[in-house]
């Protein structure tokens, strides 16, 4: 019972007389009991040998032994973990209890299920020795050198007082719990050390160590750059300035350049209102880096425990605000957080905290170090070590991105192809090759489904044969843009020659192909949805901050996608870069009625375009696989036509029967918390109400599935007076009415969909579904004695839609 509303704690609950095993004596016998071997059954010592008896003769006294065995391979009580689940592989026990113990009662019930006595209770605490498993949380320089120095103390204290550990805590320490084995993980795909790149998850007592040899001059750089001097007079300024901004005055007479004093600088209550944290920065060491916009201002950038003291000074107790986890997720979680306390800064305080500045070009690496910056999503960069080398044949599945790289024999064909390329400084013998970038990217624990400790490892594989590169500018960084088939990248320079450098380099290598087929869907590498979703709007990043209407986007996206059905891959690039918009909209400004609309043609549109890019389903497999993984990103969450259906037009409508929901219906359920806090990558706050409808009966009869059992044509819904929308409303039933149902039988035959969604039908509830459908549709059907409706549902895909 996992109903923690119901009961204080989850539990397990089973009858005894269920249980695998039942060793029956008269006298007390050795443990452990029986052969593991053994089939599940029931026996009795008789003079000293088991022998088997029926479970029900086994009666409960003060003069039996009784001793009762469960047994599972799934439970591993030392590891604390479930492992070897058919389809699932390991799952940590923390996910279900968190990091409490088990505890373990052999009880009586009352009839109400209440206990009426105990005969055993036992506790199983998990192990927590020195050697457990690194801690997923993030820590700054403060904290890792006052666990370090904390840990020293106690060690010599202990060590005086103690001497050397005894052999049981030995024992002690190695049993110590794993999250995940390589049963569910290959060893390539998941490291059981923490990689250089992700350093910032080691806990305090293991510092950070990201100088590795081939980066230690960067490191150290950039570290020269935040590091921090004695702290000055308390009270001062100059304290104040020191304090918040990491110290950075010590190396005003370097590179870093205060900003020019002799402009007014008087940052008002407006301007603080307009504080933003448009992106954030690994690097290579390990580092967090903050980009802090305010309107009229140059871009700064600051250290993660910099903005944690300044979200302190404005409210106690936010000091980790920006370490509350690993995840794109939870990341965007602090974002939003440290934003909504940064914009209640004094203006004098802020004003200090950014004078210095430091901008992206001076914590980025020399490409000829290999590191660059990418842009893994919009808000995100991190450092990774890219390579270009030879394409090989056997790369071209992983080129296409049609499937995430984890099984152990393609990754050491990947490892052995990027170590015989060469780094970007290094190509000037290989322009006749076709060529493919490669990077390492590691992910943490995966945000849609949480697996603590877990470190994933992929490698990208981009094929530059039909790739465009061009010039452009993030974060007033000079960035180049590599344009291919299945997606657009974006990598990060420290100047424009280096920049061009390399755009120069990858139109050298760039070489002609024959005609385009459709692009292949690039499957999330970032682990922040379900893997198997096929995302039809993630082709580019969405960098533009013009404000945009959302309804005419929607309109204007879905009048596109129809008119592109049958054409070229080529021709439907205008339609892929469109959709990509909606990424980042901001739905709060539009009125119910207008955001009704907006998700009925977002679910439109991304119907035709899934047709146009998927293909039509054929068979039930790939309907069900259809409706369930195409997707859109709107408003930084993803949802596929079954989630937009069901979770967002229907959410407060009648829902869909049990059965159709567990057989063909899949979808991701998340709170109002989730959507509100937790988006899958920089994206406009939007409350959660953005993203469930009002409830409209008509809606039946106005969403198209694409199939024979419902509409041929789609309406287009622009900002209207509600007379229009009525009017626009009434033509489209009309419309669906006679290409779905039989209204030309006797008695007229209603579409299929009215039945299964006959809750919906408005009207008294007294009177029975087929009079409240009749009285609701007399408009469009006249006056109507009694109707029907079609027996079954046609799945079968229209070969077009069209537009009303």
């Amino acid at each position: 019972d996992f109903r923690v509303k119901a009961r204080k704690n989850p539990s397990i609950s089973l009858p005894v007389m269920l249980l695998d095993r039942i060793f029956v004596a008269d006298q007390s016998h050795p443990l452990p009991v029986g052969d593991p071997e053994e089939p599940k059954g029931t026996w009795r010592l008789v003079d000293g040998k088991w022998v088997p008896i029926e479970r029900s003769s086994v009666t409960f006294d003060t003069k039996t032994y009784v001793t009762v065995v469960l047994a599972t391979s799934y439970i591993d009580w030392t590891n604390w973990q479930l492992s070897s689940i058919p389809g699932l592989g390991t799952l940590s026990l923390e996910t279900f209890w968190g990091e409490q113990g088990a505890w373990i009662a052999l009880c009586e019930m009352e009839p109400d299920e209440s206990v009426k006595a105990y005969f055993l209770e036992a506790n199983l605490e998990p192990m927590k020795g020195s050697s457990s498993p690194r801690s997923s949380t993030v820590y700054n320089e403060d904290d890792a050198e006052r666990a370090q120095e904390e840990m020293v103390v106690a060690g010599d204290e202990q060590s005086k007082a103690v001497g050397h550990p005894s052999s049981e805590e030995e024992e002690e320490v190695t049993r110590k719990r794993t999250a995940y084995d390589s049963s569910d993980i290959d060893e390539e795909d998941l490291s059981e050390w923490v990689p250089t790149e992700r350093d910032w998850l080691r806990s305090p007592t293991e510092g950070l160590n990201g100088a590795n040899g081939l980066n230690s001059e960067e490191v150290a750089r950039v570290k020269k750059i935040e590091m921090a001097l004695d702290e000055p007079e308390p009270g001062t300024m100059k304290g104040l300035r020191h304090s918040l901004s990491g110290d950075l005055l010590a190396y005003e007479d370097e590179d870093m350049e205060p900003q020019p004093d002799k402009l007014p600088r008087r940052i008002s209550r407006r301007s603080v209102m307009t504080l933003t944290l448009p992106w954030y920065l690994r690097t290579s060491a390990g580092q967090l880096w903050w980009c802090i916009s305010v309107e009229g201002w140059p871009l700064c950038w600051r250290r993660d425990h910099q903005i944690s003291r300044l979200c302190e000074a404005v409210e106690p107790g936010k000091a980790q605000l920006l370490r509350s986890g690993t995840s794109i997720q939870d990341m965007e979680t602090a974002r939003r957080r440290a934003t909504a306390l940064l914009c209640e800064l004094d203006p004098v305080l802020l004003d200090e905290f950014i004078r210095m500045d430091v901008g992206l070009t001076k914590l980025l690496p020399s490409i000829d170090s290999g590191w660059i910056g990418v842009v893994e999503s919009e808000g995100r960069i991190v450092e990774r070590k890219v390579s270009l080398g030879e394409a090989r044949p056997s790369d071209a599945v992983l080129r296409t991105g049609a499937r995430v790289v984890s099984k152990s024999a393609v990754l050491r064909s990947a490892a052995d192809a990027a170590g015989r390329g060469s780094y970007l400084t290094d190509l000037g013998s290989m322009e006749d090759m076709p060529l493919a970038l490669r990077w390492k990217s590691d992910t943490g624990s995966r945000s849609w489904m949480d697996r603590p400790q877990a470190y994933f490892s992929e490698d990208f594989f981009v094929g530059l044969s039909r790739a465009k590169a061009s010039r452009t500018t993030i974060a007033d960084a000079p960035a180049v843009t590599v344009q291919t088939p299945q997606r657009q990248f974006v990598f990060l320079m420290r100047s424009a020659e280096e920049a061009n450098r390399w755009v120069s380099m990858l139109k050298m290598q760039a070489s002609p192909s024959p005609a385009a087929a459709m692009p292949t869907l690039w499957k999330d590498r970032l682990r922040r949805w379900p893997i198997n979703r096929l995302v039809c709007n993630d082709f580019e990043l969405f960098l533009d901050k013009e404000d945009q209407d959302p309804l005419a986007l929607s309109a204007k996206l879905l009048r596109l996608a129809v008119s592109l059905q049958g054409c070229s891959a080529d021709e439907v690039e205008p339609l892929i870069s469109l959709s990509c918009k909606l990424k980042c909209v901001d739905l709060t400004p539009l009125e119910p009625q207008d955001l009704w609309c907006f998700w009925v043609n977002v679910y439109h549109s991304l119907l035709v375009q899934s047709l146009i890019v998927c293909g039509r389903p054929r068979n039930v497999r790939h309907l069900i696989s259809f409706y369930n993984n195409c997707s859109y990103l709107v408003g930084g969450h993803i949802f596929s036509l079954a989630e937009l259906e069901h979770l967002v037009l229907r959410s407060q409508m009648a829902k869909a029967s049990a059965r159709l929901m567990n057989l063909l219906v899949q979808v991701w359920r998340r709170d109002d918390r989730e959507f509100e806090e937790r988006p899958a990558f920089r994206a406009p706050y939007n409350p959660s109400s953005n993203f469930r409808c009002r409830p409209d009966w008509r809606l039946n009869l106005v969403l198209c599935a694409g199939n024979l059992a419902s509409s041929s044509r789609l309406p287009v819904f622009d900002k209207m007076s509600a007379a229009a929308f009525d009017a626009l409303m009434s033509k489209t039933m009309e419309h669906f009415l006679g290409a779905a149902g039989r209204l030309e039988k006797k008695p007229m035959q209603l579409p299929y969909v009215l039945y299964r969604f006959r809750q919906d039908a408005p009207g008294p509830p007294t009177e029975g579904h087929e009079r409240r459908w009749a009285t609701a549709l007399a408009p469009i059907l006249g006056d109507v004695d009694r109707i029907a409706y079609r027996s079954s549902y046609n799945w079968t895909m229209r070969e077009r839609l069209d537009l009303m």
